[in-house]
């Protein structure tokens, strides 16, 4: 597990793998690398993440699947009473983040107490939706 991060990036999963993966390769490919990055998989059916997690092998994410399902709420809940780093992004398991999503975020931490960033809203084939 890499220590020592400013930031920390969780992400509560239950859903679709295809998704989840999308928003982990978004925090992959950020600008910063002054984060670290826990999936929280709330025993999903499939094996698909942990799967995937263990192929990626970087140190920089940490994998937890709970014993049972906790719901979302207690999901995020344990996401935030673990968090180690400075500061803390919750992301959706069907979210992206833009490249310099992190180093934005970190740049101006100080600036406000919460932080809503804006969003892009995209449809079921990754194409950018007005709605």
């Amino acid at each position: 597990m890499t220590k020592n991060k400013s930031l920390d990036i969780v992400i509560p999963y239950w859903g679709e793998f295809a998704l989840l993966k999308e928003a982990v390769d978004s925090v992959l490919t950020q600008t910063s690398d002054d984060w670290h990055l826990t999936i929280l998989d709330d025993h999903y059916p499939s094996t698909e993440a942990r799967d995937y997690y263990t192929k990626l092998a970087d140190p920089r994410i940490t994998y937890i699947r709970h014993k049972k399902n906790l719901g979302i709420t207690n999901n995020f809940n344990f996401a935030v009473q673990h968090v180690t780093a400075p500061h803390c992004m919750i992301v959706g398991c069907d979210d992206r983040l833009l490249p310099e999503c992190v180093a934005v975020a970190l740049q101006t931490i100080g600036e406000a107490d919460f932080y809503q960033p804006g969003v892009q809203v995209i449809n079921d084939k990754g194409q950018l939706y007005l709605p």
